[in-house]
Formats: C-alpha cells, sequence, structure tokens
C-alpha cells in the first residue's frame, strides 16, 4: 500500500465527506466532475477515497484539481 501523504488523506477525506453530504455514488460524482470540466475517472476517484492512490500538490496543479 502506498504511503498515506498528508494530501492523499486530506483528499480522501474531501471525497467521503462530498460524497456523504451530497449522498453521491462514486458514479455521480465522476459525472459531477466531468460536467465541471474536471473529468477524472470512477476507478481513479475510489482510489483516492480509499487511500490506494497517493495525491500530491502536484496533482493539484497539473489537473487543476483546485480551480
Amino acid at each position: 500500500m502506498p504511503s498515506r501523504l498528508p494530501t492523499s488523506l486530506a483528499v480522501s477525506d474531501a471525497i467521503t465527506h462530498y460524497r456523504q453530504l451530497r449522498e453521491l455514488t462514486i458514479d455521480e460524482l465522476t459525472y459531477v466532475l466531468l460536467m465541471l470540466d474536471h473529468p477524472i475517472s470512477a476507478e481513479a476517484l475510489a482510489e483516492m477515497e480509499r487511500c490506494a492512490r497517493p495525491v500530491t500538490v502536484d496533482d493539484f496543479v497539473r489537473h487543476r484539481l483546485c480551480a
């Protein structure tokens, strides 16, 4: 399992919180992000939510995740 970087943990918590708040599935959140011009696959989102995919600040800049 990859190391749990602080950014990865924060993104994981944010995805979980947002999905629970809006009562969205991973697929529904994938669609919302696509409509906001931030396409991320459902698989990638699921991996980020369970910290199976490391996320760095560089990822935010590269993919404009924070815009």
